[in-house]
């Protein structure tokens, strides 16, 4: 228990000790931030304290802090822009100081002014020649799911695959992660992420080793898991944007998706009989390389582009295809500063809002017996 007790101000006695040096504390409790931000931070505390010298609001360092009401009315006086400024100084400082239930207000207003002040942002030049419709990209899929079907017959009579059969095959197994149940919608059950697929290694079910090379599979790799017979099982996503709050995610894969690959593994990416040999320096990769590392970002990001040019004519990339498909999902959702405007006029957050107030209902609205969770991402 801390040998400091709380004043009657709602904070930590120690902080008003003439030794507290508010800068340090910025430091420690925003280590990313930029020192300049920092002492700005402070500067503008310091001035903003002097607006509230009189002794109604206490003779401590911080204790003016607790006047809500006089704070308010003292950032009324200035633009939008300046308020935000203020109320980002006065949320670090109310976190420094301890002064949790200030800080939560000061955060309040902060989003209060924010959701208030929102714009529609103009959609550039570059994404509107990059975008395509959510019915071309059903169009593209199933212009390519003809030719796969065609190779699948080809290969049946044990026609040798061509080098530019192996390329479209390669194509098209990128297409299918990304889009195999699209027309699912908010149901899909492989929607279109980021560009996690570049670090999937194929490992077997069950599979052991050494210790060292099992954590790093499960720390740096992401992992599709076969069966013993080499059929797709799920997938495994270690490392992706938000793995730190998301933490290992598994993800089934759909029937059509799960077809595509078990074609690709026999016919063209034969799955070796050492696969869960942890002792590789070189583990199985997805989509490998021709030396055998794992493509990058980027060159999944060119085949994206590529394969849709080659039937849209235009090439977006894998963040405008999946702007493009999360726009369909919601795309009878109310624009977010309406939502906002709305909690904001109603009193609640947009978090508490959608995953609170609203709940689903059938078409004639009457209620499902489901509940709606929303994560803090």
């Amino acid at each position: 228990m801390s040998k400091y007790i709380i004043t009657q101000m709602g904070y930590l006695e120690k902080y008003d000790a003439n030794d507290f040096c508010l800068l340090d504390r910025l430091k420690e409790i925003k280590p990313k931030c930029k020192e300049n931000t920092l002492k700005e931070y402070e500067k503008k505390f310091w001035r903003f304290k002097k607006r509230f010298n009189s002794p109604k609001f206490g003779s401590k360092k911080f204790s003016f802090l607790n006047a809500t009401k006089d704070i308010k009315n003292e950032l009324e006086k200035y633009t939008e822009g300046t308020r935000k400024n203020y109320l980002s100084m006065l949320i670090a400082i109310a976190k420094c100081i301890e002064m949790k239930s200030n800080e939560d207000v000061f955060i309040d207003w902060f989003n209060d002014l924010r959701a208030k002040t929102a714009k529609p942002k103009p959609m550039s030049q570059k994404t509107i020649d990059k975008w395509i419709t959510f019915k071309q990209v059903k169009e593209t899929r199933k212009y390519y799911m003809d030719k796969f079907e065609a190779l699948m017959k080809s290969k049946s009579k044990n026609r040798r695959l061509l080098k530019k059969d192996e390329v479209d095959l390669v194509n098209f197994v990128v297409l299918m992660l990304y889009f195999s149940d699209c027309e699912r919608l908010a149901k899909a059950v492989n929607p279109p992420r980021r560009l996690e697929y570049s670090n999937v290694v194929v490992r077997q079910l069950g599979f052991t080793g050494d210790k060292d090379r099992l954590e790093k599979d499960l720390k740096e790799r992401n992992i599709l898991y076969v069966d013993e017979k080499g059929m797709p099982q799920y997938f495994q996503f270690n490392n992706y944007k938000t793995h730190k709050h998301y933490g290992e995610h598994n993800t089934r894969i759909n029937k059509r998706l799960k077809r595509v690959l078990n074609f690709y593994f026999k016919i063209h990416h034969k799955l070796p009989a050492d696969l869960n040999d942890l002792n590789k320096e070189n583990p199985f990769w997805l989509l490998p390389k021709q030396n055998g590392d794992p493509i990058s970002g980027n060159q999944l990001g060119q085949i994206i582009r590529r394969t849709f040019y080659g039937y849209t004519k235009k090439a977006p990339t894998i963040n405008t295809l999946r702007s493009i498909f999360t726009s369909e999902v919601f795309k009878h959702t109310p624009k977010q500063n309406h939502l906002k405007g709305m909690c904001l006029n109603m009193g609640n957050s947009l978090k508490i809002q959608m995953g609170y107030y609203r709940k689903n209902l059938t078409s004639t609205g009457e209620l499902k017996n489901e509940d709606i969770v929303l994560s803090d991402d």
